[in-house]
């Protein structure tokens, strides 16, 4: 047996170990990569999801803020107002003349 083989394999193996090393270390990088991009993009999310409005009951509205925990709820009684969502004309808005816009 030839007196350089075992040093040819060791050198082998250590190539070997070097490049594999390297190759799992890119696609982990890549990996880190790609789940920063996706929880930028969920933060940018949850940033415009930040209330949530759900009706409790029929005389129960609830407003939570996701971001302090915080919940607002409003109690409508069934007897009062118009049950009908209405379109309404603004009051502040106006035209380019300064005069109030009628629909």
């Amino acid at each position: 047996m030839k007196k350089w083989l075992p040093y040819a394999s060791l050198i082998f193996l250590g190539l070997s170990i070097l490049i594999g090393s390297s190759i799992v270390a890119s696609a982990l990088n890549q990996t880190e990569e790609h789940n920063a991009e996706v929880s930028g993009n969920q933060s940018e999310m949850q940033e415009s999801y930040r209330y949530e409005m759900f009706s409790a009951n029929d005389s129960n509205l609830i407003v939570f803020d996701k971001e302090t925990g915080m919940y607002y709820r409003k109690y409508i009684p069934n007897t009062e107002g118009p049950t009908e969502w209405t379109l309404e004309i603004n009051p502040f808005e106006s035209d380019s003349s300064g005069t109030s816009r009628s629909y």
